[in-house]
């Protein structure tokens, strides 16, 4: 299984990358559509949404479901992954990152105890490839 990038408990703010992912996905949209001289009413209607809902897609203050990116890369006659850009690959590489900072900070900190907690890990692995 892939990371889990965010939690969906009600009251839990979502992770900054996941949203500057939802920016880049709205300015993405913005310059597609702009390229292909349209309007968001155009594209909204075409999609079956108001102006208004698209015009939230575009500034990410709505989160584009990935049915309707489907159905706005057809509209604006683009690759969904023309929308997406690279926002996902960069947002994982921004949490590795953290990812590694955590790691080291902890390390740092008590680097007994982590030695400690590693061999247990690498214990358990082994044992479970083992059995």
């Amino acid at each position: 299984m892939g990371p889990v990038l965010y939690d969906m408990t009600p009251g839990v703010e979502m992770k900054p990358y996941l949203r500057e992912i939802d920016l880049a996905v709205g300015r993405n949209l913005r310059t597609i559509r702009r390229s292909r001289g349209l309007s968001q009413r155009q594209v909204a209607e075409a999609i079956g949404v108001t102006m208004q809902q698209f015009q939230k897609y575009e500034t990410a203050a709505n989160r584009l479901s990935v049915s309707r990116m489907l159905l706005v890369a057809d509209v604006l006659n683009a690759h969904p992954s023309e929308i997406i850009g690279g926002t996902f690959e960069a947002a994982l590489a921004e949490s590795k990152q953290i990812h590694m900072q955590i790691i080291a900070d902890s390390i740092e900190a008590d680097p007994k105890r982590t030695v400690r907690a590693l061999i247990d890990l690498f214990q358990g692995l082994a044992n479970r490839g083992a059995g």
